[in-house]
């Protein structure tokens, strides 16, 4: 393998190792404060903190599941066992945890929606992070595609050596 890609690796599951502590410190500290905060403030939202934090926490739990799978599957690239159905099957979990992420933020907005909350500019943001996961998760459906092509090939090949 290029030492440069290595680098790469270790870089990429540095950062992602970073962002899953961040998402820890948000889930367990951040996200309670501020949905007590919001239920103390507006009343609108009043005994609505355990839900307020079961959306949020919810978001960001299949953002960290999505980074732990990007990164097992960076440490297969990394020592070259990529093509093998396990690989694929990590694959396949990616693109549902992409989907989670998605449905967790429709989630989100139907919620909102519902207690006639709904800040115009929130929600465009949970729209695009609705499509950035739902368009994510259909890049990596193809791209399982291809890896199985791929192993298929490979299976073939080992089979005529």
């Amino acid at each position: 393998m290029h030492k440069n890609t290595n680098t790469s690796v270790t870089l990429a599951t540095t950062g992602i190792a970073l962002l899953i502590f961040m998402g820890i410190l948000v889930e367990v500290f951040a996200i309670p404060v501020n949905a007590n905060s919001l239920q103390a403030q507006y009343s609108e939202y009043a005994g609505d903190a355990p839900v307020i934090d079961a959306l949020l926490i919810g978001i960001v739990l299949f953002g960290q599941t999505t980074l732990v799978l990007v990164a097992l599957l960076l440490s297969r690239i990394s020592r070259r066992t990529l093509l093998s159905e396990s690989a694929k099957r990590l694959v396949t979990f990616l693109m549902y945890s992409l989907g989670g992420v998605g449905v967790a933020f429709f989630a989100l907005l139907l919620w909102l929606m519902a207690q006639n909350t709904l800040p115009p500019i929130v929600h465009i943001v949970i729209w695009v992070g609705i499509l950035l996961a739902v368009i994510a998760a259909l890049v990596i459906r193809t791209l399982r595609s291809v890896l199985s092509e791929a192993i298929n090939n490979k299976t073939e090949l080992e089979a005529v050596i």
